[in-house]
């Protein structure tokens, strides 16, 4: 299947296993409708074409990484650990069966849809370096989108940030996530949830003031 939408650059998925009807039109759906919130929001479209392949389970999402991505099956399983999808170049390869709801399926490809709009924009090399706010930007708009579907609303996405951080004993300050060695450090030190949180929130909180 592949998605367009008048000229900007194709998005492909293709699908590795048992994936069902409903899970492809969810993944299919979220994609659309973060292309349309981008549009709309910042007049902004894909310009490099992407490949999404989703994956039935962890046997084939470890086994799909290392052959798309030419990776030891050890490596992408380390990878396998932490993430429910990867991505080298134009591919991504996910995991569909660690998405059970509608809306985490839809949120997921709305938020990598958007993480490429978002980089290509402002240019890889600058969003490496202000990695939180690339990060929560995306969090925010693919929440938004989310919320478009009708499957969510964005408040509760924004529960589920602020819950990660009340979990969290401490959490790291933006200036400790500003590049990707800062946030893969922090992630160590504080845990996923909190440096997620952190961006997301602090992201959320500057749109809600600046718009």
């Amino acid at each position: 299947y592949i998605l367009s939408m008048g000229e900007p650059a194709q998005i492909q998925f293709t699908f590795r296993g048992a994936v069902s009807e409903d899970t492809k039109a969810y993944f299919i759906k979220g994609a659309e409708l973060a292309r349309q919130l981008a549009f709309d929001s910042w007049n902004a479209q894909l310009r490099d074409a992407m490949r999404v392949v989703l994956t039935e389970n962890r046997d084939t999402y470890v086994n799909t990484m290392a052959r798309e991505f030419g990776i030891s099956p050890e490596q992408a399983a380390a990878e396998a650990r932490n993430e429910v999808w990867t991505d080298r170049g134009s591919v991504v390869v996910m995991n569909v069966a660690a998405l059970s709801e509608p809306e985490e399926k839809i949120q997921q490809i709305a938020f990598v849809v958007l993480s490429r709009l978002i980089n290509e924009t402002g240019g890889m090399q600058n969003m490496d370096n202000l990695k939180w706010l690339s990060y929560g930007t995306a969090s925010i708009m693919s929440a938004r989108a989310t919320e478009r579907s009708g499957f969510a609303r964005y408040g509760d996405f924004q529960g589920a940030w602020e819950y990660g951080l009340r979990q969290s004993r401490s959490w790291p300050a933006l200036t400790a996530l500003n590049t990707l060695a800062n946030w893969s450090s922090a992630a160590d030190k504080y845990g996923p949830a909190a440096v997620r949180g952190v961006a997301a929130l602090s992201t959320h909180y500057l749109s809600d003031k600046y718009g």
